[in-house]
């Protein structure tokens, strides 16, 4: 079954439209709102997110929203068991609206986010080009 946590492993409700959370300030305990996220059905989608799970893994949000771990941990997630061995801690798997907002957000939109990608997809062809570029010369 899937767990639905947020940051801190604290039980989310979906149904209220704010969240209340403990925030201790100064010794006394006050109840702050968090906002819910805006609707992000309305944003557009790229190609590969068309069809896709609402559901994103944590590598995937790294790699292709490009998104730090810092940011990945205040985002909403839910626990599955982890596919790979039961023993394993569980998968975090975060909702793809709000990985896709968070990211456009840092990166200024759709073609902000396509040009890091390719920047970085840039950086890491030539960081490998350097490794091999003698590899059948010689040593």
């Amino acid at each position: 079954g899937l767990k639905h946590l947020s940051a801190g492993s604290a039980t989310r409700n979906h149904a209220a439209l704010y969240a209340t959370t403990p925030c201790f300030h100064h010794g006394q305990q006050q109840q702050q709102q968090q906002q819910p996220a805006a609707d992000d059905d309305d944003l557009p989608l790229e190609d590969f997110e068309i069809g896709a799970s609402e559901f994103v893994t944590q590598t995937e949000a790294q790699k292709v929203y490009l998104l730090p771990m810092g940011t990945l941990r205040v985002c909403r997630y839910v626990e599955k068991e982890n596919p790979r061995n039961r023993q394993f801690q569980p998968m975090k798997l975060y909702h793809r609206a709000e990985i896709r907002r968070r990211a456009r957000d840092r990166w200024g939109g759709i073609p902000g986010l396509q040009r890091e990608r390719t920047r970085r997809q840039d950086e890491q062809f030539e960081r490998d080009l350097r490794k091999t570029k003698n590899i059948f010369g010689p040593k």
